[in-house]
This record gives structure tokens, sequence and C-alpha cells, in this order.
């Protein structure tokens, strides 16, 4: 035991008369000791680093092992990991699944783990909504490598292993997969950034063009105008996404942060869009052309607020101004690059220059609906009631 405490893996060679009972963990008859062998892992140098770089990309990494409980958590100590709590196999194959759940999300350390209790750890993390990786080389790390969402074996590992492997390190250092991790994580937001801006212009446009359809009321835009509109206010800035340029806030996972903002902001962006589009027309007696110019001017400005979203701009936290500055002065830019052309050019866009003097009605109401639209896509993206109600019905 005091060479476990150590870190060292202590085997110890006996000779007893008579035959073992295969069905008993521990021997019963006499012993007569003959030899002990001791051996120990070697802790890479750059373990600190990478355990470093492994925190700064938010990963949690946790050590499961068929060795001692002591040999793994001193191991694990010498790493820099917190081994103060550990459980063994025996332990936690006594728990039932809501208490092993429990139990692996708050505990890093596990020795004297077998096979199958290694796959029921990754599997209680993954019933928790976890991202599991698993990074293993034997043959008993296949069962937790095959539950595993991502399966990561060394390139000494065991064929089995690399066989059922998704990534296999070639140079057998764990240091190459912070690198891995980080650039995977770069694509996924650049992937999810782009996805949000344009597929939120694609909800809110598809549900005003049904509801104008439906009512038999004249198309509400141009091609020109939705296709400029959308040049300034999405499209490039989903470029500058793309490059890099811009760094959308982090999204944790699809449904959350993907798929209910596209929802809740492409329904308040239609909603608000078809309240214009009748205000207007019944308003000047059917003016097409100013009912089109003023659905253009609202799909600049928010275009704009949906990209200001995205990267982290919250209207319920003025901080977020300062820590976005660039971001917003480039909206406004790209914003007011969009609309003066159409005024300067309004044959080209069919464009109605509004006037205070003329048309301060429809300004005032352009103006009252996007600051609704602020506040609304603010509160919906951080409560979506209607959502989390409609995801309830299909989990009863």
């Amino acid at each position: 035991t005091k060479l476990a405490l150590q870190g060292l893996r202590v085997l110890a060679f006996a000779r007893v008369e008579g035959e073992l009972d295969s069905s008993q963990e521990q021997i019963s008859q006499q012993c007569d000791p003959i030899a002990l062998i001791v051996l120990s892992d070697q802790i890479r140098g750059d373990i600190q680093e990478t355990l470093n770089a492994f925190r700064q990309e938010d990963l949690r990494l946790k050590v499961i092992s068929g060795d001692s409980i002591e040999t793994v958590q001193a191991v694990a100590r010498e790493s820099g990991m917190d081994a103060e709590k550990a459980y063994t196999g025996a332990q936690l194959d006594a728990m039932a699944d809501s208490e092993l759940q429990a139990v692996v999300m708050e505990t890093d350390v596990f020795g004297r783990v077998e096979p199958d209790t290694k796959r029921r750890i990754v599997k209680a993390l993954q019933a928790q909504g976890q991202y599991v990786a698993m990074v293993g080389d034997g043959v008993n790390d296949v069962p937790a490598l095959k539950q595993a969402q991502l399966a990561i074996v060394m390139n000494d590992g065991t064929q089995i292993s690399k066989d059922v492997a998704d990534i296999v390190l070639l140079n057998n250092a764990m240091s190459t997969l912070p690198h891995a991790f980080a650039e995977g994580k770069e694509t996924t937001q650049t992937i999810f950034g782009t996805m949000k801006m344009f597929l939120v212009k694609n909800f809110y446009n598809v549900a005003l063009f049904l509801f104008v359809g439906f009512m038999s009321l004249p198309f509400p835009i141009t091609p020109i105008q939705i296709s400029w509109s959308t040049f300034g206010t999405v499209n490039m800035p989903a470029t500058l996404v793309a490059f890099g340029l811009l760094r959308p806030k982090f999204m944790r996972n699809f449904r959350d942060d993907v798929l209910d903002y596209i929802i809740t902001v492409g329904f308040i962006g239609a909603v608000l869009l078809a309240v214009l589009y009748v205000a207007v027309y019944f308003g000047t007696h059917g003016d097409v052309i100013a009912v089109r110019s003023a659905i253009t001017l609202f799909l600049c400005f928010y275009g704009a607020l949906i990209v200001l979203t995205i990267q982290g701009v919250d209207f319920y936290h003025p901080q977020t101004f300062r820590e976005h500055w660039r971001t917003v002065v480039m909206m406004i830019v790209f914003t007011t690059l969009t609309i003066l052309p159409m005024y300067a050019l309004p044959g080209l866009f069919e464009f109605k220059q509004f006037s205070w003097a003329d048309d301060w009605q429809i300004i005032i109401l352009i103006t009252a609906l996007f600051c609704l639209s602020i506040v609304l896509v603010a509160h919906g993206s951080k409560y979506r009631y209607l959502l989390k109600r409609f995801y309830r019905l299909f989990q009863r």
C-alpha cells in the first residue's frame, strides 16, 4: 500500500500449496512471499501544459483506470489533478444509475474499474448531456471507446482499440489534443454563427411571404431589395465570421443555442414584418412602393440586430456594448452603407425616399417596431417560454 500511494504498480509473487479458488477475490491459503516487482508510470514532462490547455478549452478530464485506487490517485496528483475524491469500480457497481450519474459528474478519479464499468461511467456522463471523448489504448478500454461520442487511441495501442477509434494519435502524445479540440471548436462556432445569420433571415422571409400570399396581398419586397438589404447586414458579417475576423458568442449545443435562436428570432421578425406591412399598406391606401421600402429599411435594421446579438451584445447588459464596440461600430457602418445607396439611386432599388415632412408616421412606425424588436429579441433569446413548453410536449 505504501508503494501504491507513491504511484507505483506492485506485482507480488508468492508460493501457495494446493489449488486456488478462482471464485474468491482474496487468497485464503497460507502464502510464502517470493518477490515484489515494482513498476512506475512515466509522467510526461509536458503534462502540466497539456492539462492547462484542456482547462482553457473548458474541457474536464477524468482518469478511469484498472490500477489500484491508491496508484491512480498518486499519479493524478503528480499530474496536477484534484484526486482527493475517488471511487473504486466496486463502489460504482453497487450504485443505481441515478446515484452513479451524480458521482461521475463531481468526481475525476476512478480506480480498479472493470471494462463494463468504464462504459457505464461514459454512459452516465452522456445521460446528463455531456459530450464525452474517451482516450485509451488497451482491450479493456474498448467498451468505453465504443460508447463515447469520440474515441481516441494511441498509435501504440492494441489493434482492436485502434479499429474502434475515431482518432489515432500517431505520435502517442496527448499534447496534440488541445490544439485539435481548439481547431474543432473554432470550426463548429463558425458554422453555427453563419447558420444562425442565414437561417433566421430565411425563417422570417418565408413566414412573411406565406402570410402575404395567404392574405392575397402584393409581394412585400422585390428581389433587388431583399438581395441588397441582406448583403450589407447579413452576407458581409457572415463572410467576416467565416474568415475568423468576427467571433460569435460561444454556442454550447445546437438545439439550445442555434435552433432555439433561429425559431425565436425568426418568429419575432416575421410577426413585426407582418405588422409593418399591414400598417403601411392600409395606411397609405395600397402604396406598394412605400410598403416595400418600409420593409426593406426594417430588414436592414433587424439584420444588424441579429448580427449584434450573435456576437454577444446583450441589451439587458449595457457593458456588452463596450466589450463588443468594434462590432457595434462595424454594424452601424454596414447598415448606413446599405441604406445610403437606396436613397441615392431610388429608381434602381425601386425605393421610396421617406422624408420627415411627408412620411413621419412611417418613420415613427419603423423606429417603434425596431425598438420593440430589440426588447423582444433580448427577452425571447433569454427565456424562450414558447419553445420550452413545446419541447415539454415531446418529453411527456
